[in-house]
């Protein structure tokens, strides 16, 4: 049994519980072996998911050890990651995406400022407003020979 296992069955169990601390550190052995596998540990530990979420929500150390199973997978998974990157370009460019995203992410953050004026239909906008923007399209050589009211309350707006 390792360091925090014995330290959880020393650990008082707080009033509220359900589950004794031998099995939650059943569950909890049973979670560093297959972190994302809840339903297995509850076998393994003898107790139904519904407990050890109520666990989990009435008691920190439970919770913490919970949590530490998972980041600790995903730590290991994250090293595989990496020792991938370096053999396989495509594996290389995902780890890159996610670990230096301002550099090699392929989402951009544009921040919009401005306001905008939304128009429900042409009758809406002023006379003077829709015959300037007829002149201008007229004079690009560009409006067409009926106007789609549509497109022009996207001009507009």
């Amino acid at each position: 049994m390792d360091a925090s296992l014995k330290t959880l069955m020393k650990t008082p169990s707080v009033p509220e519980s359900q589950i004794s601390r031998q099995a939650q550190a059943i569950f909890i052995k049973a979670l560093q072996i297959s972190p994302a596998n809840i339903a297995k540990a509850c076998r393994e530990a003898k107790v139904s998911r519904s407990k050890v979420f109520a666990q989990r929500q009435i008691d920190p150390f439970f919770a913490e050890m919970w949590a530490e199973c998972v980041e600790t997978k995903l730590d290991e998974l994250e090293e595989k990651q990496f020792e991938t990157s370096v053999q396989d370009t495509n594996a290389r460019q995902w780890t890159l995406a996610r670990a230096r995203r301002q550099k090699w992410g392929d989402k951009q953050l544009i921040e919009v400022g401005g306001e905008v004026e939304h128009v429900h239909s042409v009758r809406e906008i002023p006379t003077d407003k829709l015959e300037a923007l007829i002149r201008k399209r007229m004079q690009e050589g560009d409006a067409p020979k009926r106007l789609d009211p549509l497109e022009v309350e996207a001009e507009v707006v």
